[in-house]
C-alpha cells in the first residue's frame, strides 16, 4: 500500500507546471514534504486560524476559496481549478 501511495504522489508531482525547472535537490524536498489529501465537497481545507499547511495545488476538481461576513453570509475570495496553485495557503 505504502508503494501504491508513492507512485501516485510521484506521479502528481510531475504534473506540477513548474517540476521541469527544479534542480534535483528542490524536486526530492518537495516529494520528501508534500502529501496527497482527497478532500470531499464542501469540506473545510484551511481555516485562518489554523497552522500553515503549506502551499495547495488543485490536481482534479475545483476548490472556492470564501469567507464569512458579519451577517453569516458567505463572500468568494477566488477559485482555484485543476492544475492552479493557490502560494497563499502557504504564508
Amino acid at each position: 500500500m505504502e508503494q501504491k501511495s508513492t507512485e501516485q504522489k510521484d506521479k502528481l508531482l510531475h504534473r506540477l507546471p513548474y517540476w521541469d525547472r527544479l534542480t534535483s535537490q528542490e524536486k526530492e524536498m518537495i516529494t520528501v514534504n508534500s502529501s496527497i489529501r482527497h478532500c470531499e465537497k464542501g469540506e473545510l481545507i484551511h481555516g485562518g486560524i489554523l497552522d500553515c499547511i503549506g502551499q495547495i495545488t488543485v490536481m482534479s476538481g475545483e476548490v472556492r476559496a470564501y469567507m464569512l461576513s458579519e451577517e453569516g453570509r458567505e463572500i468568494t475570495l477566488f477559485m482555484l481549478r485543476e492544475g492552479e496553485t493557490c502560494v497563499l495557503s502557504a504564508s
